[in-house]
């Protein structure tokens, strides 16, 4: 089996960090199964131009909530990276969780950033309101407060389909293959994977393979270099080895 799926957001240039943070922490381990990291992208002083800011395709959707213009979104980019100006200033916070785990109207979310006004029944006021008062450190227990909140109510499920498909999505397995490992048809897995992600399971493969080339050899997960490039070119418009250059590891 392969490494646990971890994917990646490196979006900040290397020559545009300054004044810049990103930081991630994993959920409380009751959380682990709906929940990839809790994460923070904030300026640490005021920028003199604007910044722009990559957000890479992971199959993920994250509960993002903007500390300073108090409102909230719920989202996650389709097979190719969005650039986003953030502004001059800027406070984020967010909720990442698993591919899968969703089970609000996933269709909507996929490609979009969805505005939200309350979350499981908490008013986005009242959770950034709550949120502006700490340091992300503290900021957990708040946060941990909203995934209980969405488990309680069923709008997150852990899903372990999923990440056992995930888990196979290489270079080496067809959906066929997957499908009989797993012990259903392909007609049900692909029926599943689009329903549960948004994804078909050709674009979902598509991501998980662009996300494991940082963190596992490309020749495991491509037919060979050419591939390899162009795909990752077509997701991030660069590269590998002029986004390497350009972007924070």
């Amino acid at each position: 089996m392969r490494p646990p799926y971890t994917p990646r957001q490196n979006g900040i240039m290397r020559a545009a960090a300054r004044r810049v943070r990103y930081d991630e922490i994993p959920p409380q381990v009751a959380h682990a199964r709906y929940v990839y990291c809790l994460w923070e992208l904030k300026t640490t002083q005021p920028r003199a131009r604007n910044f722009y800011y990559t957000i890479l395709p992971d199959a993920c959707i994250d509960i993002v909530f903007d500390l300073d213009d108090c409102s909230a979104s719920i989202m996650t980019p389709c097979q190719t990276a969005w650039r986003i100006a953030l502004g001059r200033r800027f406070h984020y916070v967010g909720i990442r969780l698993h591919p899968g785990v969703y089970h609000g109207d996933v269709d909507a979310v996929v490609g979009a950033a969805i505005p939200i006004k309350r979350l499981a029944g908490w008013a986005v006021t009242d959770i950034i309101a709550a949120l502006q008062q700490h340091s992300f450190t503290q900021q957990q227990d708040i946060l941990a407060t909203c995934i209980q909140r969405m488990i309680e109510c069923n709008l997150v499920q852990a899903d372990d389909f999923i990440m056992q498909v995930i888990a196979r999505l290489d270079g080496q397995h067809t959906i066929t293959q997957i499908a009989q490992q797993l012990g259903c048809s392909e007609r049900h897995l692909r029926r599943i994977v689009r329903q549960r992600t948004g994804f078909s399971p050709q674009a979902l493969r598509t991501i998980v393979q662009f996300q494991r080339s940082f963190t596992e050899d490309w020749r495991e997960l491509y037919a060979d270099q050419s591939h390899y490039i162009h795909r990752f070119q077509w997701i991030t418009q660069h590269t590998p080895q002029h986004y390497h250059k350009t972007y924070q590891a």
